[in-house]
This record gives C-alpha cells, structure tokens and sequence, in this order.
C-alpha cells in the first residue's frame, strides 16, 4: 500500500476519497492504493472496522470515520491516529477517557446537521455550547467541522445551497466564541460538480471517483466525463436446449414456448445478483442481449440464447459492463429494478473475485 500524509495547502482544497462500503463494491485496498497514488490526500470511511482494515494494510494517509464509531474501539481507533466524528455531546466521557487511557489526543470533526435530519448538532445556541465544551478537553483536537447535502445531485439547488448558508453562519458564530478549525468540509461529488465553490478546505470525493454519476442531472451538466472503473463478468457454465413446454428453474415462472436454447450462468442472488432482474434484466454475450428467465437462484440464473445460437460453455457472460457495442451500465440496471446506480455496485458480493488491470 501506498503511504500519503496530510500537507494542507489553503490555496487548494485537498480531496478526501470516499472508500465506504468496500470502496462503493470495487474493492477497499486496491481503491486506497489507487486513490493515494493518484492525488487523494485523506480517505473517508463510514465504520470504524473499515478504517482499522486499511491501518493493518500499511495505509498511513488521514483516515476519517464519517458515522458511529462504538465505545469499545475508541482506543484502537486514537492509537492508530483515526479521526472520528463527533455529533453529540453524549459521545464526550468515553471519548476522552480513552484518550487518557491511551496517553494520546483524539483528533475529531464536528458533524453539524443543516439538513440531512441523520447525525449531527442542530446549528443553535446549545450546540455551540456542547462544542465550546468539546473544545476545552485537553484529550480532544478539534481538527474539523462538517456538514452533509441531502440534495445536492439535483438542478435546484435551492435545498442544498440553504443548508450551505446554514453551515456557513453557524461556523461564523463558532468563530465569534474563538472556535476555528483547520479542515472544514461539506461538499460530496455532487457538489463539487453543480458548485466548486462549495467545497472549502476539503472535498469528500464518492461516487463519482468510481467513474459513476450521482444522479441523471448531473451527468447533463456535462462537467466531465465519467468512466465507470468496474465492469461485472461471469460465463456460460452450461448450455443446453430446454424442451417446449419446459419449465426453467424454482417455480417454473418461465415456459419454454419453443424448444429454446438456455444458458446457465454461475452467479446469483447470494452474489448481489438481485432476483428483481428475473423481469427483465438481460446479460451480454457475443456482444448480443440474452434476457434472464426464471427465478434467479442462490448462486446460478439462466438466459435465454435463442439470440446467441453460437454460445457455448464458457463463453464470457457480461452483467455489466461492455461487450462488443452493446453495454450495460449501473444506471440501466438500477432503473430497472427502481433503484441507483450506488446501489448496484455496492451489491455485489465479496466471493466475487476482483481483478485490476
């Protein structure tokens, strides 16, 4: 693993890549790896554990735990320079009694909720009083403050840039009580594309460092051009020609109108497969559609192949991805199963095996 550390430079914000959830389903320690080499200054997770994972891997760039970190990992997560969130006073005493028992700072950023109603101090006058307080812990470096869009991947930004002035005028009343912090944060990859001008001394880098856009409106702003890092292959591991009148896996919900060539595919729901593509959902193979038919399984579904008469055992089945002109992209996929493109990469499951080119 590469090793990066913080060098803040005010003239430029520093980009904090995004590695939550298994680096968005690519792969957490290749991505740090990718990431660090190529420009990232800090790495943002959601759970403590995930920061721990990159620590034993020798990464050593600033790591930020962007949600709940339990009690009982405090002094692990201080030993090996983590930085927490904080968001209520309630996280205080044991906060700092692990400090002092570990004989190190605690180095944290205030999470101030302006909007998104799920972690963080209401900006009043009782938050700045809990913070005044977090302030004046010897055990504690109040080194950042943040915020979260609930909004921000839509035209109107109307939303966001009201949760904007929000974080803006309470960091200003922090500042009037001598309260300052050297990284304040709020823009996500949306943000940054609809309003550079929001990102401030950091920016949180997700979805779009996986070549993916966080929504339809902001890829139309066609501030830069995305490709999507992953790509989801399998194979055909059997072919075979299913009777007319034959029944195609549990249930039998598909019929064969016509003897019909069908293929089996070594992938399923266990897999991060979801069985909502059984209506509808289509692989690639031989760079032609081969719709998905029958109920999607544990660990197989099967196509239809009466497009793809040439397939064969062990021919490349693409679930997404591109193969010759044709492409399925996150997008298709989770519009056809009501959802987003996060979602679909975050599926797949970890006994797919990752390989990087």
């Amino acid at each position: 693993m590469v090793n990066a550390s913080l060098t803040p430079d005010k003239s430029a914000p520093v980009l904090m890549a995004v590695v939550k959830a298994d680096a968005y389903g690519h792969g957490i320690l290749r991505i740090a790896d990718c990431v660090l080499k190529n420009g990232a200054d800090w790495l943002g997770v959601a759970l403590p554990r995930e920061a721990l994972v990159l620590r034993k891997a020798g990464v050593t760039a600033p790591i930020l735990v962007l949600g709940y970190s339990d009690p009982e990992i405090h002094r692990q997560l201080i030993r090996e320079d983590v930085r927490m969130a904080i968001y209520s006073l309630d996280q205080r005493d044991a906060l700092a009694a692990a400090a002092r028992e570990e004989g190190k700072k605690a180095r944290v950023h205030i999470k101030v909720d302006t909007g998104m109603h799920r972690l963080g101090f209401t900006p009043d006058d009782k938050a700045i009083e809990d913070i005044r307080a977090l302030a004046a812990i010897p055990e504690f470096v109040l080194e950042g403050c943040f915020t979260h869009f609930a909004r921000a991947d839509e035209e109107d930004r109307s939303s966001w840039h009201a949760q904007l002035e929000t974080f803006e005028s309470f960091l200003s009343k922090l500042a009037s009580y001598g309260l300052s912090f050297s990284i304040v944060h709020c823009a996500n990859t949306a943000a940054g594309m609809f309003d550079p001008g929001s990102v401030m001394d950091m920016y949180r880098a997700g979805i779009g460092i996986y070549g993916l856009y966080p929504s339809e409106e902001a890829r139309s702003l066609g501030v830069v051009d995305l490709i999507p890092a992953l790509s989801w292959k399998s194979f055909l591991s059997h072919v075979k020609t299913v009777p007319r009148g034959g029944g195609v896996s549990y249930g039998h919900i598909w019929i064969a109108e016509k003897d019909t060539l069908v293929g089996t595919v070594p992938v399923g729901y266990a897999d991060g497969y979801r069985r909502q593509f059984e209506n509808g959902g289509f692989v690639l193979i031989h760079g032609k559609r081969a719709p998905v038919i029958g109920k999607i399984c544990m660990d197989q579904f099967m196509v239809d192949l009466s497009d793809v008469s040439e397939a064969a055992a062990g021919d490349e089945v693409v679930l997404l991805g591109k193969q010759g002109d044709d492409a399925i992209s996150a997008d298709l996929l989770a519009d056809l199963i009501g959802t987003s493109c996060y979602e679909i990469v975050c599926m797949i499951g970890n006994r797919i095996p990752r390989n990087y080119v």
